[in-house]
């Protein structure tokens, strides 16, 4: 069989991370599982945080399947979102949500979701940034298709439970097919494959524990709201339609945010990229708390959209300066680690949210507290500045001299 051209690989990881969107389309079956079940909110808002978390534990295992081969890799991750799509069709309580929903599906959309990231970034050395913006913009348009134009429409023709069994099918023949199109390239030369650090060694530099705290702060504020953004726009006064359409216009802009701050982050550098992302957020937080009860519908996009830019601009700035830093001979393990952040936010943001809504009977304190983490996301960029000279020294990254790993953030 004659091997496929980097632009059908290409083709193929972006049609994978299209289902992967359906990782974040979670908002649209909150209120239809509350009212098929009777659960309240944070119980429902615990999914989410299940569903994250494994997420990232399918990344950092789909960084080990990778010695498997891409494909056999992304087949095993589609079939355990498939399974756990079909078992959530089937569930009668909150636990068999949990572990359908939340772990099941969300370990294999990690998996699915790491995958064509690490076989496009090597097939396009020269256009790392660009590549990873449309990867993981191929995900923000997927939570649009499969979550507000495709879930919201089948829930409303045959309810929640009948959606995730034709997820499931439809999902399974998708993720088989694509799968069949993924190559690793031939290294070129030795020296490429041979350049940078393992996790262990990444681990111990100061720099990743900046990039990790920057994620971190960001992300909070942006799973809080994709989490809830259905209930919370309902409880503005907006209707479910406007609901719907405030959900497909924060995928849209979340994808947007992929490719514009991944524009930046390479033509402006990582302090501009990094730091302006962490502003949008923290002051999109702020206006969504104050906005949509002044003006309506209209406000309620206009504060939206920084925090899906924001959200969506993370990942691609997360592989770009895993990559940088630390090279691509163990990017796949290091990145799918890097993306632990969504475990702690995942508590800190869906679910805190919903404790803190129940407590204070709405949303405008968790808004504001998440805000204020999110600021805090300025520093990391400020330190991790981009140097005089356009690219990282690895081998200065893995130096275990305490001089040298202080002067790399200097």
């Amino acid at each position: 069989m004659k091997a496929p051209s980097r632009l059908i690989i290409l083709l193929a990881g972006l049609v994978l991370c299209t289902v992967c969107g359906v990782l974040y389309a979670w908002s649209i079956f909150v209120v239809p599982l509350e009212q098929a079940f009777g659960w309240q909110r944070p119980e429902t808002s615990l999914t989410f945080t299940f569903m994250i978390t494994f997420f990232s534990l399918g990344m950092f295992a789909g960084g080990k399947l990778l010695r498997f081969g891409p494909a056999r890799a992304v087949q095993i991750g589609g079939a355990l979102l498939c399974v756990g799509l079909l078992w959530a069709s089937r569930i009668d309580s909150v636990i068999g949500l949990y572990l359908s929903y939340g772990v099941v599906s969300g370990f294999g959309i990690g998996i699915v979701n790491l995958v064509p990231a690490a076989v496009c970034l090597r097939w396009y050395p020269e256009r790392k940034g660009l590549v990873s913006g449309l990867l993981t913009m191929a995900l923000a348009l997927g939570t649009l298709l499969f979550g507000t134009v495709g879930s919201g429409w089948l829930i409303g023709k045959v309810g929640v439970s009948s959606t995730f069994m034709a997820l499931a099918v439809f999902f399974l023949g998708i993720i088989v097919f694509g799968s069949l199109f993924l190559r690793m390239p031939e290294a070129a030369s030795g020296k490429e494959e041979g350049d940078g650090i393992g996790l262990r060694d990444m681990l111990h530099t100061p720099s990743y524990w900046m990039i990790w705290g920057w994620m971190l702060s960001i992300q909070i504020g942006g799973l809080m709201i994709i989490g809830h953004i259905v209930p919370y726009a309902l409880e503005c006064g907006l209707t479910a339609a406007q609901a719907g359409l405030g959900m497909g216009v924060y995928a849209i802009a979340n994808g947007v945010g992929r490719l514009f701050f991944g524009y930046v982050h390479d033509r402006f550098g990582r302090a501009w990229g990094m730091g302006l992302d962490a502003v949008f957020m923290g002051c999109g937080l702020v206006l969504l708390a104050v906005l949509p009860s002044r003006f309506g519908m209209a406000g309620f996009l206009i504060a939206a959209v920084p925090v899906a830019l924001a959200f969506g601009g993370t990942i691609p700035q997360l592989a770009a300066l895993i990559m940088a830093f630390f090279g691509p001979r163990h990017f796949g393990v290091n990145y799918g680690f890097s993306t632990s952040p969504l475990m702690v936010a995942s508590v800190g943001g869906p679910f805190i949210g919903g404790l803190i809504r129940a407590w204070s009977g709405d949303y405008l304190v968790a808004l504001y507290v998440a805000a204020a983490i999110t600021l805090l996301g300025v520093a990391p960029a400020v330190v991790l500045r981009e140097k005089a000279q356009k690219r990282e020294s690895v081998a200065r990254e893995s130096c275990p001299s305490p001089a040298s790993l202080s002067s790399q953030n200097g």
